[in-house]
């Protein structure tokens, strides 16, 4: 038996957040979560350079832009 214990998570809430940043940038300016939070890195790694480019000041985060 694993008695080693997965934190509490939803996959779900997580894809929903980055999949919001994507459609609504401006989103960015209300969302209070940091990286490290995510439980799943695909998620955190997307929604860090999303935020890093947010920050930065590009104005049009995309799919596209998100992947280069």
């Amino acid at each position: 038996m694993n008695t080693a214990q997965v934190p509490p998570h939803s996959r779900d809430a997580e894809e929903c957040l980055v999949g919001s940043v994507l459609l609504i940038n401006e989103a960015l300016d209300v969302i209070d979560t940091r990286p490290e939070e995510f439980y799943d890195d695909r998620f955190a790694t997307m929604y860090r350079h999303a935020r890093t480019m947010w920050d930065g000041g590009c104005r049009a985060i995309d799919p596209v832009t998100l992947s280069e």
